[in-house]
This record gives structure tokens, sequence and C-alpha cells, in this order.
């Protein structure tokens, strides 16, 4: 016997998949927006929640991890380990400049949109696309008088 037509009116079930980036040890869950029974045909788009924001710490902690991830083996030497900020010795001793570094190695680092788009082609002569966006905003600390 013939399997049965499918019923329109029944609920269908979908599932999603996300993803998770690991920033220097800060996770970035990313919501998936395509079901998985989808991708064949739309692709992948998943990004952060709406209004979710991920704190990434200072600048300096990040720009110090950043370097050592790509090789950097003497970034220790310029950034201090539990500021993050760069060492004065590394400056020119002028201090409106240093004033201006520590000011923005001690910013705090804020993720407030994060999206990753793998875009299948409609037609025979475009290719594939993919997309990875991230916005990330800094707010730096007023200074003391």
């Amino acid at each position: 016997m013939p399997d049965p037509a499918p019923n329109p009116l029944a609920p269908k079930s979908k599932v999603y998949f996300g993803i998770v980036f690991d920033f220097d040890g800060t996770e970035i869950p990313l919501e998936p927006k395509s079901a998985i029974d989808e991708i064949k045909t739309n692709g992948i788009e998943c990004g952060l929640k709406p209004g979710q924001r991920i704190n990434l710490g200072k600048v300096g902690q990040r720009l110090s991890g950043l370097f050592g991830t790509l090789g950097i083996t003497n970034a220790a030497d310029y950034f201090d380990a539990t500021t993050g900020k760069i060492k004065d010795d590394k400056l020119p001793d002028i201090a409106p400049l240093k004033n201006a570094v520590n000011l923005l190695t001690d910013a705090d680092l804020t993720m407030k949109i994060f999206t990753l788009s793998c875009r299948v082609a409609r037609q025979l002569t475009r290719q594939n696309t993919t997309r990875l966006g991230c916005r990330l905003c800094g707010l730096a600390p007023m200074p003391e008088n």
C-alpha cells in the first residue's frame, strides 16, 4: 500500500542547530534562523539573539590575547597581565599619548551584533556567498580629574 499523502494541515516540526564561537575564552552563542531541512535551499543563517550583548572584557586584555593567538610570542612584554594596559615603558614619554592609549585599552568591549550567513546561489551563474558580520562597541571610563 502506498504511503498516504501528507496532510497540509498537520503540525510540522523543524529542527535547528546553533553555533558557538569561542573568542579568547568567551563563548558567543549564535541563535539559528534556518531549520536543518531548509539549509540545502536557503543556506545557513544565525546570529546573536535580538538585544543580546556579550561583554568581552577590556580592549587591552583582548588585544593581548589576540596577539598571542596570532603567534606574537612577546605580547606579554608589551601588556600588563593584570590590567591589560600597555606597559608605560613601551610608549613614548608623551603624557597625552599615554593617556589616550590607556583610555583606549581600558575601554570595555561589548559585542552587540554578530551574524553568520552562508547563502545558496539561486541561479547557475551566481556563486554561493558566505558573510560574517560583527559589530563591537567600546565604552571607555571617564577620566578622573
